[in-house]
């Protein structure tokens, strides 16, 4: 449940944060705001699928026997 809670998150986080980079391109003209964005939300993405896995590696592990 906390996956889907984290992945949820990041969905809305990212498509706030495409729209956010999108304006600031139209109003500069530069490439800095897409850049910064994905960078961001890259390191987010990373972070929430680290932390997934650090929760899911042992309880997968602790059930490994069991079937």
């Amino acid at each position: 449940m906390r996956s889907v809670w984290l992945c949820s998150r990041n969905d809305v986080i990212g498509n706030i944060g495409v729209l956010c980079a999108a304006g600031l391109v139209a109003l500069t003209g530069a490439f800095w705001p897409d850049v910064l964005v994905g960078s961001i939300l890259a390191t987010l993405f990373v972070w929430t699928g680290i932390s997934v896995l650090r929760e899911a590696v042992p309880a997968w592990q602790g059930t490994a026997g069991l079937g």
